[in-house]
């Protein structure tokens, strides 16, 4: 079972904790653009837990265990922004396509095959080309995901520990 927390800060938080916040934050999403854009730029919605540690870009400001949630939460913008532009827009076009004769029925098979399932790498009836044309397709039905400042954080429990204060005294 996944478990969500939101954490919110009160006015009358230490000024010197929200500053750490807001820069931590910014950070965050510096290198969460960075590995969406790797993702997109390798045609990858995805990435297996033990390629990550070599697949996204080197960072050395944030601990490890940040840039593991970090990289975590890149997958997950990229695979739904992935898989929502297939139901809602690539299907129909890989459609139009095939009825127009402008892809044969081999094409539009793989095509949907690439779409619906994620399909990264060339298989024996999903060629590269297949690949590279889909994502081409993709990346002309909408613009690909880009951070914004409504964008959260997303931690794993490992990162935080949330307990009773101690010496919290409030002005």
């Amino acid at each position: 079972m996944k478990r969500s927390r939101f954490l919110y800060v009160k006015e009358e938080v230490n000024e010197e904790k929200l500053n750490s916040l807001e820069a931590l934050s910014v950070e965050y999403k510096r290198y969460l653009q960075a590995c969406i854009n790797t993702l997109i730029l390798a045609q990858r919605p995805k990435v297996s837990l033990k390629e990550m540690l070599t697949f996204f870009p080197a960072e050395k400001l944030l601990s490890t265990t940040i840039v593991q949630c970090i990289q975590q939460h890149a997958i997950g913008v990229v695979s739904s922004w992935y898989a929502s532009r297939y139901s809602l827009k690539l299907k129909y076009t890989i459609k139009k396509l095939h009825e127009e004769d402008l892809i044969d029925e081999a094409t539009k098979k793989a095509l949907f095959t690439v779409g619906k399932y994620s399909i990264c790498k060339p298989t024996e009836t999903i060629s590269q080309e297949n690949i590279g044309f889909y994502w081409k397709l993709l990346l002309e039905s909408g613009n690909p995901p880009k951070v914004s400042h409504r964008m959260g954080m997303k931690f794993s429990i490992l990162t935080s520990n949330l307990k009773e204060a101690k010496k919290a005294i409030l002005a």
